[in-house]
Order: structure tokens, then sequence, then C-alpha cells
């Protein structure tokens, strides 16, 4: 074998090796977190925290009988939310995340192809800091006054649709 051949060779095994052994997260120091969901309450506990955060704003839907067929919630993170700038990632992340279970799930993948998806993800958003959101302190005479504000425009804008709806019949 020429030398540039041995060259290239031992370039292309130490590649193959690296990709084999070593995921990108370990490439760039990321350490992942061990995160312990053991109970319910764990998955609570983690709402209480993504709740806590800055540049993620998410929505709860509940569809619960009588008033749907189906009894489901859902967590709605809006990717076009100017005051949630992280959304647009997330969103991004679940669309993914949905896509590589899916294949998964489906045998279209292995458990393995799934789990290094997720290690590129995990290095690819580990520069993605989180800041915790700063929290307002108020008296309960200024929380009773914002909370009557919220319900008065809140009916503002219910009149204002039943204007509209009464004009339009």
């Amino acid at each position: 074998m020429r030398f540039q051949q041995r060259i290239a060779f031992f370039r292309n095994s130490i590649c193959l090796f690296l990709q084999l052994c070593i995921s990108p997260a370990d490439l760039i120091g990321y350490q992942k977190p061990e995160i312990q969901l053991d109970s319910l309450s764990d998955v609570i506990a983690v709402l209480y925290q993504l709740n806590k955060k800055a540049g993620i704003r998410f929505e709860i839907d509940v569809q619960r009988p009588p008033h749907s067929e189906e009894w489901s919630c859902s967590l709605k993170f809006k990717g076009n939310d100017h005051s949630a700038e992280m959304n647009d990632s997330l969103c991004l992340i679940l669309e993914e995340f949905r896509d590589e279970r899916e294949k998964l799930e489906t045998y279209w993948t292995d458990q393995e192809s799934f789990d290094r998806w997720i290690e590129k993800e995990l290095a690819y958003y580990a520069d993605a800091k989180l800041q915790d959101k700063e929290v307002e302190v108020l008296s309960d005479l200024e929380r009773i006054q914002r909370r009557n504000e919220l319900d008065r425009q809140m009916l503002e804008k219910m009149k204002k649709a039943a204007e509209e709806n009464g004009d339009q019949e």
C-alpha cells in the first residue's frame, strides 16, 4: 500500500471509530443531566420548572367530556410567539422528535439510531441556555386591581363579539 493510501485508510478508520464510539455531545463536552422520572410527581416538577423559564411559553389545552368526545390534554408551544424566543426551536425539535419516534415505533429505524439522533440534538442545542423568568411580587391590592383589569378587558371583547354576531344576523 502506498503512503497516501495508508493515510486515507487510517483517516477513514479513525472517522468510523469516532462515529461508532463518540457521540456529538461527548465531542463538545456536553454533560447530559440525569433526569429522574420515577413518579407522576416528577413529571409535575418538570412542568413547574419549564413554566419558570423565560423564552418558553406553553398553553395547556384540555378536551373533556361532555364538551368533547375525547378526554385529552396537550401542551402547545406557539412557534411564532415573539414573546417566547425559544418556542420556534422547540417546535422544530418536537416536530423532528415526532418523526423520529414514529420511525422507531413503525420499525423504520432501531433504538440505536434513535439514540444517536437524540445525542446529536443534545449537542446541537447545548448552548441554547434558558434563563429564569423574573417574578413580579405584587401586593394583594395590586394583584386584585390587575385581575379586575383583565376581567374588564375580557368582558369588552365578549361584548364586541356579541355585537358583531348580532349585526350579522
